[in-house]
């Protein structure tokens, strides 16, 4: 019998269900072979639906290591629901490719992708903050996805909106395997390189690049996410959060004060009509004598 994907008790129900939907599966179109050649990527339409299915290589089944860590990436991804997270709906079979997670298709491109048609940067800005939020949930759900970078970070056509994938290298409180040097160097913390334990800060560091490629207005703050040593970093998501929403609120003073002199001259002309420049010079005076009054 089947596993519940929820709590792993036997189920007739899930393996009836599994056998009666693989035989109105159609042909499964190939779509990518990862490059650590561990999995593949097959699409499908079921239900009227598309459908993107993920197993092992050809190589790696049946190897109860690589099918432990397929089964731990469901698991993981089953247990986040977020509209800014790819969902994970089933753990399942196919024949002929044994193992395989079915997941949400996504409509959409890489934000790499997505960066090379140029938005602007208010677009940029909307992207990062949907990232941040959804990687928040990710923390709060105890899990750290380990390999941040802009081919895991789908960008919707409809809407701009993000969708975190690839949870393959991610890793939870309730997991022992697969808690060795994992991710893309170009976007890993040093301490992941190192093999040693990651937490928040980890993908902080991925963040830090991220914002270097995607924002670089808020270099000042991505450095402070890609210092060496973890503790100097952003001790979480929601204080980065709070680092950003003061850096755009210092931006906007300056023009709040200016928008206030603008508003008190207004009201200072409107007072004293055609002899307002002669008032605001005999009240200049006047502040000049006192304090030469006062300084003597």
């Amino acid at each position: 019998m089947s596993s519940n994907p929820i709590n792993g008790a036997p189920s007739g129900f899930f393996e009836d269900w599994d056998k009666n939907r693989a035989e109105l599966t159609p042909a499964l179109e190939l779509l990518h072979a990862s490059g650590s050649g561990i999995t593949q990527l097959y699409k499908s339409r079921a239900g009227g639906r598309n459908r993107l299915y993920k197993v092992l290589s050809p190589d790696k089944r049946g190897i109860l290591l690589y099918e432990s860590i397929l089964r731990k990436e469901f698991e993981i991804g089953f247990s986040l629901t977020h509209p800014g997270i790819c969902a994970y709906y089933a753990f399942t079979q196919l024949p002929g490719l044994g193992n395989a997670i079915e997941l949400e298709w996504i409509e959409g491109c890489t934000l790499r992708q997505w960066m090379k048609q140029k938005p602007g940067r208010k677009q940029r800005e909307a992207v990062l903050d949907q990232l941040l939020d959804a990687l928040s949930y990710m923390h709060h759900k105890q899990v750290i996805h380990r390999d941040l970078k802009p081919e895991n970070i789908m960008i919707t056509y409809q809407g701009h909106h993000v969708k975190i994938i690839d949870f393959g290298f991610s890793d939870s409180d309730s997991h022992i395997i697969n808690k060795g040097a994992a991710g893309t160097r170009a976007y890993c913390a040093p301490e992941l390189l190192e093999g040693k334990g990651a937490d928040e800060r980890s993908d902080i560091w991925s963040v830090g690049v991220l914002m270097e490629e995607l924002t670089p207005h808020l270099s000042r703050i991505a450095r402070r996410c890609k210092v060496i040593a973890p503790e100097g970093r952003y001790e979480s998501v929601s204080r980065l959060q709070k680092a950003l929403a003061l850096r755009r609120w210092l931006w906007v003073i300056p023009w709040l004060l200016l928008l206030l002199l603008a508003a008190a001259l207004a009201l200072y002309f409107r007072t004293y009509g055609d002899n307002a420049i002669d008032a605001l010079v005999r009240e200049a005076e006047e502040a000049i004598s006192s304090t030469i009054s006062l300084s003597e």
